[in-house]
């Protein structure tokens, strides 16, 4: 993470009463994690399995201000991802990382792509 991403999460209590920037960040983030068929959805998923819901929230609240910090630098509209971001991406390694849940598994498999 960025130093701009992490500043309203490392401030003193004292001054983050005051702003209360953490709070709103964190009740959108809430909102956003439960909105389905999102990016921000996908990525509470993603990492509540792994890290837990609090850290899960924090890192969407995290990419809630990344974004706005772009959308107000570049002037732009809020563009969502998609859910099926996470997927996409980067298909050779999603296939793999399948492969190897299923060898663990015990099942030996053969890999055909289709065109």
């Amino acid at each position: 993470m960025s130093h701009r991403t992490t500043w309203p999460f490392t401030l003193p209590l004292p001054s983050m009463r005051r702003s209360g920037l953490k709070t709103t960040l964190v009740t959108a983030a809430w909102a956003a994690a439960r909105t389905r068929r999102t990016y921000l959805n996908a990525q509470f998923v993603r990492l509540k399995s792994r890290r837990g819901p609090k850290k899960a929230i924090l890192a969407v609240a995290a990419s809630i201000l990344t974004a706005i910090y772009h959308m107000l630098r570049q002037e732009v509209s809020y563009r969502d991802l998609g859910p099926d971001f996470f997927e996409t991406r980067s298909k050779t390694k999603v296939v793999a990382r399948y492969l190897r849940k299923l060898r663990d598994l015990g099942c030996d498999v053969e890999v055909k792509h289709v065109a």
